[in-house]
């Protein structure tokens, strides 16, 4: 692949320069914060973890990240070395 075209096959490689407000399916999230689906069903189903919207659509009610909800949750969890 070009530069002018890159391989955007992998879910990784869309994530670069994509739009702050994009909408991202569960496994797309899941890489994005290199974690499990299981990790992020869970915190949906305990009500935790990061912001998420749930869409209607032809396959029922699915949900969605914003992937700048997904930046916003890392950045309010990490924690610096220095406090630990």
């Amino acid at each position: 692949m070009s530069a002018e075209h890159p391989d955007l096959s992998h879910p990784s490689r869309r994530h670069v320069g994509a739009q702050p407000d994009r909408l991202l399916r569960t496994p797309e999230a899941a890489e994005l914060l290199n974690v499990s689906v299981a990790f992020l069903e869970r915190q949906r189903w305990l009500r935790a973890g990061p912001p998420h919207v749930r869409v209607s659509g032809a396959s029922g009610r699915a949900v969605r990240y914003r992937r700048s909800d997904l930046l916003s949750w890392m950045e309010a969890n990490r924690i610096d070395s220095s406090s630990d």
